[in-house]
C-alpha cells in the first residue's frame, strides 16, 4: 500500500516541478515580449523622426551660386535673436564642393561657412538657429560643435559653438 501512495507523491512533485518551469519560462517569456515591444515603440518614433527631418530637408536653389554677405546676415540675426555681436569670435568660409548629380545638365554644388560664437549659452545658440532658420532658409546648418573651455563655463552654462552652414545651389553645365 505505501508503494502507489509513494508513486502518487513522485508524479505529483514531478508535475509541481514542471508546472514550475513552464511558469518560469513564461515569465521570461513575457520579460522578452515586453522589451521587444519597447524597442519597436523607440524604433517607431526613430522612424517618424526621419521622415519628418527629410519633409524639412534644404531646399535646393536654381541659379547661380549664393551671393548674400553672410557675415552681414550673421550680424543681422544675432542682433535680431538678442545675442550680443561680441559673441560673434569668426566666420570664416568652410569652401564650395561639387555634390554628385544624376544629371549632366545640372551641376549641384554646395557652399559652406563656419562661425564661431563664444561665450554662449544653449538659448542663445537655439534662439539664433531659430531666426536663422526664417531670415536665410536656404542656409541650413550642417553642423554644430559645442565646446567648454573650462568646468567654470561648463557650470555656468557657457560654450564655445561652431556652427557650419550650407547653401545648396543648382548651375546649368556649360
Amino acid at each position: 500500500m505505501k508503494r502507489p501512495w509513494i508513486i502518487a507523491g513522485l508524479l505529483v512533485m514531478a508535475s509541481g516541478a514542471f508546472a514550475g518551469v513552464c511558469a518560469l519560462r513564461a515569465s521570461s517569456a513575457r520579460t522578452a515580449a515586453f522589451d521587444a515591444s519597447v524597442r519597436l515603440a523607440a524604433t517607431t518614433r526613430d522612424a517618424e523622426e526621419l521622415v519628418r527631418l527629410r519633409a524639412g530637408s534644404q531646399a535646393v536653389s536654381l541659379g547661380p551660386r549664393p551671393s548674400e554677405d553672410a557675415f552681414a546676415e550673421i550680424r543681422r540675426v544675432l542682433t535680431v535673436a538678442g545675442v550680443p555681436s561680441s559673441r560673434l569670435r569668426s566666420v570664416q568660409p568652410a569652401g564650395e564642393r561639387a555634390l554628385r548629380s544624376g544629371s549632366l545638365e545640372v551641376q549641384h554644388r554646395e557652399q559652406s561657412v563656419r562661425l564661431t560664437l563664444e561665450p554662449v549659452s544653449l538659448a542663445e545658440v537655439g534662439a539664433f538657429l531659430t531666426n536663422w532658420r526664417e531670415a536665410s532658409p536656404q542656409w541650413a546648418p550642417s553642423t554644430i560643435e559645442l565646446a567648454s573651455r573650462s568646468r567654470s563655463n561648463e557650470a555656468e552654462g557657457r560654450y564655445t559653438a561652431t556652427i557650419t552652414l550650407s547653401a545648396l545651389y543648382a548651375e546649368q553645365a556649360d
